[in-house]
């Protein structure tokens, strides 16, 4: 979208694909605003899942954004690029690398976000860089809306405060609560640990 207002909320946007730049989201100009919203597996030759540009505004909320599965002898673009705007991230997760340019200003942390690679920028005492999400393989868990669902072990499980009532299946969410879209309840513990009944 061009100089305008989009506004992403309980939304799951996945496995599309664009020529050049955000294969699942591309804003120029204007704001974009997600909240309780998934980004995966999507492709481009740039930034794979969300580029904003043209001095516009994002600002994620309880986002989950992860990149493409990378095929042997394939390079996925970064997960996210930003370039000359001005952003902020809360509670947010993302896993795969981020190409940020900016003029003047660099990506505002909120606290509450986990990240995979040093070049999101995410550097609130509350932040934490992880090796690994560990989330589970998109999937639709205890409701009709795909998410990647936090493992019991995952780094996303309690790293967020000043959470949102709910998560992106309508799951309330506790205090603290798990960084990005889902929130990991009672009900998702399964036998298989590696989702399998999903």
């Amino acid at each position: 979208m061009r100089d305008s207002s989009l506004f992403i909320s309980q939304s799951s946007i996945y496995r599309n694909g664009a020529g050049n730049n955000g294969g699942g989201v591309t804003q120029f100009g204007g704001s974009l605003t997600a909240v309780n919203s998934t980004m995966s597996g999507n492709r481009s030759d740039g930034a794979t899942a969300l580029f904003v540009g043209g001095f516009g505004n994002a600002q994620l909320e309880h986002v989950t954004i992860a990149g493409p599965e990378v095929f042997l002898g394939t390079t996925p673009g970064p997960t996210i690029e930003l370039i000359g705007t001005t952003a902020t991230f809360t509670n947010s997760a993302v896993a795969g690398p981020c190409s940020l340019f900016f003029s003047g200003s660099v990506p505002e942390s909120l606290g509450g976000n986990v990240v995979e690679d040093t070049s999101c920028l995410v550097s609130n005492s509350d932040d934490r860089v992880a090796e690994d999400l560990e989330i589970l393989p998109l999937a639709s868990i205890g409701s009709d809306r795909v998410i990647h669902l936090p493992r019991i072990s995952s780094p996303l499980v309690d790293a967020a405060t000043g959470c949102l009532a709910v998560d992106q299946r309508d799951v309330p969410r506790g205090e603290p609560c798990d960084a990005g879209s889902a929130e990991r309840v009672e009900d998702d513990n399964f036998v298989f640990l590696n989702g399998f009944e999903s």
